[in-house]
């Protein structure tokens, strides 16, 4: 039997001056861990993907940068028997186009040996990564030409990363996967959000067989909003789902068991009453328990923290410690370490070393009294005098408003600017020369994420995220 009181535990705050988040982490090998999110601090864009390698006390051993100028997202990775590692994410897929979901393969040293990219003209996201025999599955969303909105997009590819098929599910917008799992038989088991024609939507869970046929599809009804983020397959050979629910009063972490034939057999809900409390990461507990990694604003130092409820083999809460500073934090990752503990991964916003920055704690399953330690990532920005910073404000932005883009001198010799929907449309656009701040007004949008694209003078495109706020 493990000691809890051999484990290490620990918090780290990795980054530079911009902004880095973390999205996915596993551990590896040698008892260290891979961590992959995104920067604004080095690289060779507004977001590029971002991959640490950790050891097994959280001091960083290597890093790397991955993407163009524009926006590169990187959301799950998985180590490889070879020593090395794929993830999964998104990039933008150039003129005229949104983003296009993007798989890449690394060595053991964080070097591409491959990278492939799917999409349409429209949008397209990968979330997540599997690992098969004989390749990888990849799931996310895609906004395809004709469609009524996001369908769930599954994407199946050989060991080169060459695409043998792909299925897409959902008639309604908002349908997407954010987690794909290999099941017994090589079976495969997604999760994820149903679009619903009253605009909400329900968690679901689907089951393929590995010649990409639907097996069966099972909806978590309940009123009001709910989604599915992370699925798990447990040692009885049924599935647990994570995410969250507004079913109770705010917003509750959701936690349901699905048989291996699709069958629902519970579902519970686990808050603190008050606040809002999201599940992002599902795994089975080394008692036979689970445990469901997320994130609260009930509990913890303060706004939002990562918060890691422990439950029985039924769904109901057992013990939940929370982690984070006074300012804001969020969960988007979990594995269990061979040592018998649990390591997080998100994003804070309590370090000051700048805005925000990839947040890992390690933790025996109770509240740790480590300091957060920041860790200021040495890595070089390769381009640096190629590629000028600039900044966009304000971001989030309200319609009507009128955008600052800038300074730089890239805007002098003439920019052209516009902003694409979800869909791949141009709702906006604007164009000067001559000074080096570029103004652009917002017109009536809905509220959500949109792509602002600069186009320059000498051929040159950024991008970055813009959020426009409902008025």
């Amino acid at each position: 039997m493990i000691e809890v009181s051999a484990q290490v535990t620990w918090q780290r705050a990795y980054g530079g001056q911009g902004i880095s988040e973390g999205h996915g982490i596993r551990e590896t090998v040698d008892h260290g861990f891979i961590v992959v999110g995104s920067t604004g601090s080095f690289g060779s864009g507004a977001s590029d993907i971002y991959v640490l390698k950790l050891d097994n006390m959280g001091a960083l051993q290597w890093s790397k940068t991955l993407g163009g100028p524009s926006i590169d997202q990187g959301w799950a990775i998985r180590p490889l028997v070879d020593g090395g590692y794929v993830l999964a994410g998104y990039t933008d897929a150039g003129t005229g186009r949104g983003f296009d979901g993007v798989v890449m393969r690394l060595d053991g040293t964080g070097e591409p040996l491959w990278e492939q990219a799917f999409g349409t003209e429209g949008w397209d996201f990968l979330y997540d990564v599997e690992v098969l025999p004989d390749g990888f599955v990849a799931v996310g969303g895609t906004y395809r030409a004709g469609e009524a909105g996001e369908q769930a997009w599954v994407v199946r590819l050989d060991a080169e990363g060459t695409l043998l098929w792909e299925r897409m599910l959902g008639d309604e917008d908002a349908t997407e996967a954010r987690s794909v799992r290999r099941v017994a038989g090589d079976s495969l088991v997604i999760a994820g959000s149903w679009g619903l024609p009253d605009g909400s939507r329900d968690a679901f869970l689907a089951k393929f067989d590995p010649d990409g046929n639907q097996l069966w599809s099972t909806l978590l009804t309940e009123a009001g909003d709910n989604a599915g983020y992370s699925v798990v397959e447990l040692s009885d050979g049924s599935y647990a789902l994570g995410g969250f629910s507004t079913l109770v009063a705010g917003r509750s972490m959701l936690l349901a068991k699905v048989a291996m034939t699709g069958g629902l057999q519970w579902i519970n809900h686990i808050d603190g009453g008050t606040g809002v409390w999201e599940g992002r990461a599902v795994r089975e507990d080394y008692g036979g328990g689970l445990v469901l990694a997320g994130m609260t604003t009930s509990y913890g130092n303060g706004a939002e923290d990562l918060y890691m409820a422990r439950t029985d083999a039924q769904g109901y809460w057992v013990s939940g410690p929370s982690f984070g500073t006074a300012a804001t934090e969020q969960c988007w990752d979990m594995d269990l370490v061979a040592d018998g503990g649990y390591v997080l991964v998100g994003t804070t916003q309590g370090a000051e070393m700048n805005f925000s920055s990839v947040y890992v704690v390690k933790n025996a399953g109770g509240i740790i009294g480590d300091p957060l330690i920041e860790v200021s990532d040495p890595l070089a920005v390769p381009g640096i005098d190629a590629v000028e910073p600039w900044t966009v404000s304000p971001n989030p932005v309200v319609p009507g408003d009128c955008l600052r883009i800038g300074p730089s001198r890239e805007f002098l010799r003439g920019w052209y600017a516009e902003v694409i929907d979800m869909r791949g449309s141009v709702v906006a656009k604007s164009s000067g020369q001559g000074q080096p701040t570029a103004h652009m007004a917002v017109p009536q949008l809905r509220g959500g994420t949109y792509v602002l694209r600069l186009l320059l003078a000498d051929g040159g495109i950024r991008s970055m995220r813009l959020m426009v706020e409902p008025e």
